[in-house]
């Protein structure tokens, strides 16, 4: 799955993936970090680009915002509207690229395993930068581009298209899926935030492993405009 591709059959693999686990990685270093951010900046409007079925709205504190979560998946946002949509949330489809909300509407944003799927950084990034309010909040949790190795190494059957890398992965229930990520360096990530009016603040890595830490989470906010 990627910005080109995300079909009927992907989207239920992920489906699978995801509500057939007793427990997730997440659980224990992605959904506690998303809380402590949410507590920090205490948002009245919060968006989630790229909130597939639903399933981060249920693990944060949502009780003090309205949460918005745009999905490009159509079979996504199904589930996602079956399964959590009501009360102070709401799924709408959309993409990084486009998204169906007015400019400056979010007091802060956040994704979870998107940017690394994507091609066009520049233009996500200017994107998320239209719909922010000034000195907004964002949180970007993706691949680390120091471990990209470490993604690379679970795939079967790798094929190498320019920077594009997409290989197979197996579940823990046998099944296989399709993974796709972009080899984009730590620079060109913050220099297409930077671009867009958006100033990174701390960069982390997170998820050790021997090899290294698999995962980067860069936060900061929205510049205020001058002139």
């Amino acid at each position: 799955m990627d910005d080109r591709t995300f079909d009927e059959t992907t989207a239920r693999e992920w489906i699978e993936t995801i509500e057939g686990a007793q427990s997730s990685p997440r659980d224990h270093d992605i959904y506690p970090r998303l809380n402590v951010w949410l507590r920090d900046t205490q948002p009245a409007a919060l968006l989630e680009v790229g909130s597939g079925q639903g399933v981060c709205s249920d693990k944060i504190d949502l009780e003090r915002c309205l949460y918005t979560g745009v999905e490009p998946s159509p079979y996504l946002l199904q589930r996602a509207n079956e399964l959590y949509a009501g009360g102070h949330r709401r799924f709408v489809q959309g993409s990084a690229y486009s998204m169906p909300c007015d400019a400056d509407s979010f007091d802060a944003a956040f994704s979870v395993a998107v940017w690394h799927l994507l091609n066009d950084l520049s233009t996500a990034a200017r994107e998320l930068g239209r719909v922010l309010r000034t000195c907004g909040s964002f949180l970007i949790i993706t691949a680390n581009p120091a471990a990209y190795a470490l993604w690379t190494e679970r795939y079967a059957a790798v094929h190498l298209d320019g920077r594009r890398v997409e290989g197979q992965t197996r579940n823990g229930d046998g099944s296989v899926s399709t993974d796709v990520l972009y080899l984009h360096t730590l620079e060109e990530i913050t220099g297409s935030l930077d671009s867009a009016g958006l100033a990174p603040r701390t960069i982390e890595t997170f998820r050790t492993t021997r090899s290294g830490d698999s995962f980067l989470a860069i936060e900061g906010e929205k510049k205020a405009r001058t002139g």
